[in-house]
């Protein structure tokens, strides 16, 4: 008994450490953090969402409406403290969806190997900076990952309820897909897998499950994303096909590239998943580290499933990036901790608790994502340290910009990000970006879609009430859907800008990729 309490101790002072440690490096990334122009156009959608207007129907977006109705929700946050807050609110959220990863697998794991199980997942997922990185950058992986993790915590239940909790699973699931779609692949993996489980098990004939989840999942598509189907059926159908399918196709070696850069952004967890098959495959395993409970095989085979289908989608998808994968991780390391049980000592936990701690902090302290918040681009041979961060680099520009605009609310620019930070508006149609640009579309497609074409954007320049410009060297340099340069017509546009508007300052490594921003202000008559 004093051994197992002692144990209990040491475990649970580690578990404390690991927390202390994953708090302040979040704090460091969302401070240190390179910019992202996704963080500028989830964040000023969730704005306008909060005075009333509504994607597809009045601004365009690219994915489901969950996150910026979430966001939106807590929009007083961004207010007071600009793209940092939504930073901070990213994170609350990806904290929650590593504990609730953690929490899955301590249900489903062997009593006396629960506690330690815990810990391995909770270092696998929390102490990987890649990961904290896009757990704080605002994008839809956080939230997603949320849902996902609920929902698959909520499937560990199995008692008299179970068919209530599947169909929230179900719901949670489909909350998850209307958040980042590629989440979806996940509600068939786990629809089969629970039909299975009830067609293999005489003590589950009367499990209906996989009905409750499918039953959850409809109700929910059907109460999120039928209200926009049936008001703008062409801003749903540009959102989750028309702009991802019209992106063009990558090669081979940047698939590869994808596969590669996950592995090295992942290699502990994939280490451990290798070690977990390798183990199951040499002969003459002891038969009581091998065999491994019902709910403990059902739950990994379950999650890995499903975290191999969205990874198929994935690379599948026209331009894998490797932070796709950072919505799934979490589960990821719950299935192979889960999965792995078997390898878990029941004697001498606290060691091997400390060894794993110790371990992830290594890898974490080796992150090249590290070096990127602290070092700026490279002079020849020199690395020069960053003077200031992406964030008060932001900040500057945003009050340079305020001052320049004269009172006006309006500004004139496609780095979203500095129109949130600003507490300013863009013209309308630029609601995305860098990503509003559709040079080629004819203007009844472009409106239907909330975007610009060319001729669009022309106006907007030439019309434009704003007295502030601000252009990086995303400033109609990418021509969407093909996400490809935009060349001459560009060029173009950019002469234009400059006959009305005459350039007052400019930022150097600004935002993402570091570019350089201009600020310009209206030219007097």
């Amino acid at each position: 008994m004093e051994k197992k309490r002692k144990r209990s101790r040491l475990l649970s002072f580690v578990f404390i450490t690991v927390c202390h440690a994953i708090f302040p490096l979040i704090g460091l990334i969302a401070r240190r953090a390179e910019l992202n122009q996704d963080e500028g156009w989830y964040l000023y959608g969730a704005g306008l969402i909060n005075e009333g207007l509504k994607p597809y129907i009045d601004f365009a977006t690219t994915q489901g409406p969950v996150m910026q109705y979430v966001y939106s929700f807590f929009w007083w946050i961004v207010e007071k403290w600009g793209v940092l807050g939504g930073r901070f609110l990213t994170a609350g959220f990806g904290v929650a969806a590593i504990g609730l990863a953690v929490l899955a697998a301590w249900r489903v794991m062997p009593p006396r190997k629960r506690g330690l199980g815990a810990l391995v997942v909770l270092c696998l997922a929390g102490l990987n900076v890649y990961q904290l990185f896009f757990f704080t950058v605002v994008k839809t992986y956080a939230l997603a990952a949320l849902w996902i993790g609920a929902s698959f915590f909520l499937l560990t239940f199995t008692g008299k309820g179970r068919h209530v909790c599947a169909f929230f699973s179900g719901l949670l699931m489909m909350l998850a897909a209307a958040t980042r779609m590629s989440a979806g692949a996940i509600l068939p993996a786990v629809a089969v897998c629970l039909l299975l489980e009830a067609g293999s098990d005489k003590a589950l004939k009367k499990d209906f499950r996989w009905l409750a989840y499918g039953v959850g999942a409809v109700v929910c598509l059907a109460a999120v994303l039928g209200p926009f189907v049936a008001a703008a059926p062409a801003g749903v159908k540009f959102a989750m096909f028309e702009y991802h399918a019209g992106r063009s196709a990558a090669g081979l070696a940047y698939k590869g590239g994808f596969i590669a850069r996950v592995v090295r952004a992942y290699y502990p967890a994939i280490l451990a998943l290798l070690g977990v098959a390798v183990f199951r495959m040499l002969p003459g395993r002891d038969s009581e580290q091998e065999a491994a409970g019902r709910r403990e095989k059902r739950f990994a085979a379950m999650a890995l499933t499903a975290v191999l289908l969205v990874t198929l989608l994935h690379i599948a998808a026209p331009f894998p990036y490797d932070d796709y994968q950072a919505m799934i991780f979490p589960l990821f390391c719950a299935g192979v901790v889960v999965a792995g049980s078997g390898l878990l000592p029941e004697k001498k936990q606290g060691r091997t608790a400390i060894a794993v701690f110790l371990a992830a902090l290594l890898f974490a302290g080796a992150s090249p994502v590290n070096e990127k918040m602290f070092i700026g681009k490279r002079d020849r041979i020199w690395w020069p340290m960053r003077e200031e961060t992406s964030i008060e680099k932001l900040q500057r520009a945003a009050e340079a910009v305020r001052l320049c605009s004269d009172g006006s609310s309006e500004l004139l620019t496609q780095d979203l990000y500095l129109a949130v930070e600003a507490g300013m508006k863009v013209p309308k149609g630029l609601e995305m970006g860098p990503f509003s640009y559709f040079p080629e579309w004819s203007r009844e497609k472009a409106e239907k879609c909330h975007v610009v074409n060319y001729e669009m954007m022309k106006e907007i320049i030439s019309t434009s009430t704003a007295n502030a410009a601000a252009l990086s060297e995303y400033g109609f340099a990418i021509q969407a859907p093909e996400i490809v340069p935009s060349g001459m017509h560009g060029l173009r546009l950019h002469a234009l800008l400059e006959e009305k508007y005459e350039p007052v300052d400019k930022i150097s490594d600004f935002g993402q990729a570091e570019t350089e921003l201009r600020i310009y202000v209206r030219k007097r008559d």
